[in-house]
């Protein structure tokens, strides 16, 4: 029999010991409280490693390394540890540790049952494995000729618990059929003990009981203890033949659904981690593109007042937003490249390099000559003219103040300037907007997406018109493009049109707020659509 030996070097711990004792199992721990003379002897080989386990104190640690042990089969307690001893023992591979006024025997068969003692058993997959336990040797005979009868059957007997407990101890049992009235130790002790433990909870139970007045009071132990059925005395061979086989299919099923589920447990378990670890990077790698977007304080300072909504689809963001003080000139700018999450920011981060390459080569440049120069650069940087080519781009606006001349140019890339005119002022708008309504009209940019062979940009114009106190707006095709929850149609431009004309007082804070709320009003609980960017400035 392969008893399992706990070494303990906690000798002085009466209370550890005190609980290990009274395990109803005990036949299956040797408690050895002086362990050195045992150590000694393992490397003769007297012993299978395999059934033996370390409950050390951490002062013991360093005596443990000289002897060839399982380092993790050691379990730790102790009073306290520092952070130092922690590490240090997780350097050593032990499994893990507590601070003894939290450890327990429960605590402990925990420990056990995640190394090889829930493996100590021989495992017999071609058979089926039955325990007979009955104080009367004729009654086993019985037992045993009715089920012989099937090959795949291994029956093992007992006449008591001590019986019961020791076959446990040694093979895999697959049902166990036990008789309720027993000197000693009855049925439902033993069933009680079984059911409470860790390792034996889910074997299978049938009680046999030669009263039949006591059916009631048998029901209600069954229901109590969890036992799954009952049989009278004397035995019918058809019923006993057919619950067996009965109860082993259905056990066998339980067992296959179990294995079957820890593999979806284990495999969930993995794809949380790789999940975790995936969006560990994108959050930092979210971080990093953060870095190269201007902050608010450096917007304030720019503008007289403005409202940025910047919102990605997931996590990482294909669209963008930049400005630069270039003299006596702002230029800001609104982007949005192919593609989000992942891809759309690393086109984003090659974007804004390109940017600041062309904008400190030449700062007198105009934003039509930015576009072209930037849709070159970008062309060439993504190989747009190769086998390989990725055809991805950007759609862009961008908007170029002269504090000194107080005049604006604006030349896009499928991206339009809106401008807003409060009711109270009775300015015109510029001559070569679209006036969508009284109060707002909209400058037109030019059809091509930066970056893609198929797009002519030696020609690309702008617009250049005086401040009168416009807001101006620029967003991304993500805000037009949402799906709304109510209906699964897109929000489009003429739903931002109608938000815009419903505010007769404008301010940038009042219109942004405005349309922040009409979006997430339309998108509901749908997942958002694409990545997302409105930015309104006043200057």
């Amino acid at each position: 029999m392969a008893v399992q030996k706990i070494l303990c070097f906690l000798s002085e711990n009466q209370h550890l010991h005190a609980q290990i004792t009274q395990e109803p199992l005990v036949v299956n721990y040797e408690w050895i409280v002086k362990p050195k003379p045992f150590l000694e002897q393992i490397s003769s080989g007297s012993y299978d490693l395999n059934y033996v386990y370390y409950l050390i104190g951490k002062q013991t640690l360093d005596s443990l390394k000289s002897y060839q042990i399982d380092m993790s089969k050691v379990i730790c307690v102790d009073s306290d540890f520092t952070l130092d001893q922690i590490e240090e023992l997780v350097k050593a591979g032990v499994d893990s540790f507590f601070e003894a006024k939290a450890f327990s025997m429960q605590k402990l068969s925990e420990k056990l049952s995640n190394h090889t003692f829930s493996n100590k058993i021989s495992q017999d997959n071609t058979h089926k494995h039955i325990l007979v336990i009955d104080d009367i040797a004729s009654n086993l005979m019985i037992l045993k000729h009715h089920l012989k009868n099937n090959a795949n059957y291994i029956i093992h007997t007992g006449e008591n618990a001590s019986d019961c407990f020791s076959v446990l101890a040694q093979q895999h049992i697959d049902l166990i059929i036990l008789d309720i009235q027993m000197p000693g130790m009855n049925g439902y002790e033993i069933a009680r003990i079984l059911k409470q433990n860790m390792f034996y909870k889910d074997i299978p139970i049938i009680f046999l009981t030669a009263n039949q007045k006591d059916a009631q009071h048998v029901k209600e132990a069954i229901m109590d203890l969890g036992v799954i059925d009952y049989l009278y005395k004397p035995i019918d061979e058809r019923i006993i033949q057919a619950k067996v086989d009965h109860f082993l299919r259905m056990t066998a099923y339980k067992n296959q659904l179990e294995k079957s589920h820890a593999l979806l447990d284990a495999q969930k378990t993995l794809l949380d981690q790789n999940n975790k670890a995936i969006i560990d990077n994108i959050e930092y790698a979210k971080k990093i593109q953060t870095a190269i977007l201007p902050t608010k304080n450096e917007l304030d300072n720019v503008f007289k007042t403005h409202f940025l909504f910047y919102q990605a689809k997931d996590i990482l963001s294909g669209d963008f937003y930049y400005c630069k003080q270039l003299n006596e000139k702002v230029l800001w700018i609104l982007g949005d490249c192919t593609g989000h999450g992942v891809s759309g920011a690393l086109m984003t981060m090659t974007v804004h390099t390109l940017l600041n390459t062309i904008i400190l080569e030449k700062q007198q440049m105009s934003t039509a000559q930015i576009l072209e120069q930037l849709h070159h650069k970008l062309y060439a940087f993504l190989h747009n003219d190769s086998k390989e080519a990725t055809k991805d781009g950007v759609e862009i606006g961008l908007v170029l103040y002269d504090q000194v001349q107080n005049t604006f140019e604006f030349s896009g890339a499928n991206i339009s300037l809106w401008l807003l005119r409060p009711q109270k002022n009775a300015f015109a708008f510029p001559v070569n907007a679209e006036e969508l309504t009284k109060n707002v009209a909209r400058l037109e940019p030019n059809k091509v997406v930066l970056g893609q062979p198929i797009y002519e940009v030696e020609n690309l114009k702008s617009h250049v018109f005086e401040n009168q106190g416009y807001i101006l707006m620029m967003k991304s095709d993500g805000l037009v493009d949402q799906i709304g929850e109510k209906n699964n149609e897109r929000f489009k431009s003429h739903r931002l049109l109608e938000a815009l004309g419903a505010e007769g007082d404008f301010s940038t804070e009042k219109i942004g707020l405005f349309i922040q709320s009409e979006f997430e009003n339309w998108k509901g609980a749908n997942s958002q659509t694409d990545d997302v960017s409105f930015w309104i400035t006043q200057i």
